[in-house]
């Protein structure tokens, strides 16, 4: 805070000094002087009136008081206790009264602040400039303050003077913030104010996170060192990065165990996940009688090559012609052929028996995408939402098309049963002009907001033979 600053003259404080009555009298050669004085102008200035009173007075400085006094009666009386100082320190203080209101707390500190001899600690000037200087920070930190106060020297004397205070003060946000080291501070005598200065700003943060480093410090530097200070400080500032590199060292090292847990814990449960999975499909596969796609593969080519029939886990025999059919699809397509064997439910319910398969992939041209599954995989209250027979019907449409219906009828507003959905399939696949009806007809709402017809109702109403 720097609001203009006061100059004072060396003026000694008299402390038994008693304060006149406001309403001074001038008498004798004083009220004629006074008179004299206001015919040089309204606004006559202590120094003029000096000068007019050395002609006239033996005694100049008592006009100067009784004129300061009369100028201190115009002022309101000050919240603060002023009996110390002289009235012209008064009439200084009073001029600034608006500015010292605002942080009352730290200009009542500073001027009362004592010696141990119960001795004023800061004279006008000196609290005046302190105020001006570091008056904010000691409104804010008044604790701090009085600590930077009481510090003692290694004689036991005050350690700082107006201008070390001053000095510290300015860095009170950081003594708050970094105990450990203020705490150093006070408690170091060796170290001038500028030191405790420099030590705050550049290692406070050091100390506060290792303090341990402080007393290594102390331990290093001899207290009779030539700049004792700043060798303490260059010594902090190499222990800090020393213990800086080796926490980012140690923290590395714990970040790279922990990176290793982790990855094992994933892999545990990963491993625990595939494991459940494949318990889980081995016995849908042993209740559904499900083959291995690969097994399967080599079994028909062994029943082709060897011109043998081929035989289902079930027993059942397929007819020659459809074993031709499955035996080439798979040369030419066997990924989609493989899809087909694969394909299952959420729950790992295979989706087809080896005979649904076998039908599948013998006409394997008409299915389309069969591993593209996201909806016929749903499973509803543990059951499969659509059966073998309906994933056979709804694999025969097109992705895209398949893709829009179910996104449109299997979730809100209007969800269809697995039925309502296979038989919108079905009948988009025998004709287009089947859609184009249904699709206004299913969006039509009655006078109450309700769906005017049920989904049966739009399917009949869009069939092409009753709207001939």
């Amino acid at each position: 805070m720097n609001v203009g600053k006061v100059s004072f003259s060396n003026y000694r404080v008299n402390y038994t000094h008693k304060v006149k009555e406001n309403n001074t009298s001038f008498q004798g050669s004083k009220q004629k002087l006074v008179k004299d004085g206001f015919k040089i102008g309204s606004a006559l200035s202590a120094s003029a009136l000096f000068m007019l009173a050395e002609k006239d007075v033996k005694d100049p400085e008592k006009i100067i008081d009784e004129f300061y006094a009369n100028e201190n009666s115009r002022f309101q009386k000050a919240k603060f206790n002023l009996y110390r100082f002289s009235e012209k320190e008064k009439y200084e203080i009073n001029k600034r009264i608006d500015d010292i209101e605002l942080y009352p707390k730290a200009f009542s500190a500073i001027i009362n602040a004592k010696n141990e001899d119960k001795t004023y600690r800061f004279n006008a000037q000196e609290s005046m400039v302190m105020f001006d200087d570091a008056g904010e920070q000691i409104e804010k930190h008044l604790e701090i303050f009085k600590q930077v106060l009481n510090a003692k020297d290694k004689d036991g004397n005050n350690r700082f003077n107006q201008k070390d205070c001053t000095l510290l003060m300015w860095q009170a946000d950081l003594l708050r913030a970094y105990p450990r080291a203020f705490e150093a501070i006070l408690f170091n005598p060796e170290l001038k104010s500028e030191d405790c200065y420099n030590l705050i700003l550049t290692s406070g943060k050091a100390i506060q996170e290792f303090p341990f480093i402080l007393d290594e410090a102390l331990q290093e530097v001899p207290k009779d060192s030539d700049n004792y200070g700043k060798q303490l400080i260059h010594t902090l500032k190499r222990l800090y990065l020393e213990c800086s590199d080796k926490q980012q060292r140690e923290l590395k090292k714990q970040r790279e165990i922990a990176e290793i847990a982790a990855r094992i814990k994933q892999e545990d449960k990963a491993n625990a996940r595939a494991k459940a999975r494949q318990v889980a499909m081995e016995e849908w596969n042993q209740k559904t009688g499900w083959i291995d796609a690969d097994k399967f593969f080599e079994k028909v080519e062994n029943s082709v090559s060897e011109s043998k029939p081929l035989v289902l886990e079930s027993g059942e025999v397929i007819p020659q012609k459809m074993q031709k059919a499955i035996d080439t699809n798979i040369m030419l397509t066997p990924k989609k052929a493989m899809a087909v064997i694969n394909a299952r439910y959420e729950n790992l319910q295979p989706m087809f028996s080896e005979k649904e398969c076998c039908e599948i992939i013998s006409e394997l041209d008409s299915y389309k995408a069969p591993s593209d599954l996201k909806y016929l995989k749903k499973v509803s209250d543990g059951k499969p939402f659509f059966n073998s027979e309906q994933c056979k019907e709804l694999l025969k449409m097109e992705p895209f098309s398949r893709k829009f219906i179910m996104d449109k009828f299997m979730n809100p507003p209007r969800e269809c049963s697995a039925d309502e959905i296979v038989e919108i399939v079905r009948n988009t696949l025998l004709t287009s002009d089947f859609w184009f009806s249904f699709r206004d007809l299913i969006e039509l709402k009655d006078e109450n907001g309700n769906y005017k017809y049920t989904v049966q109702e739009c399917i009949e109403k869009s069939k092409p033979e009753i709207n001939q």
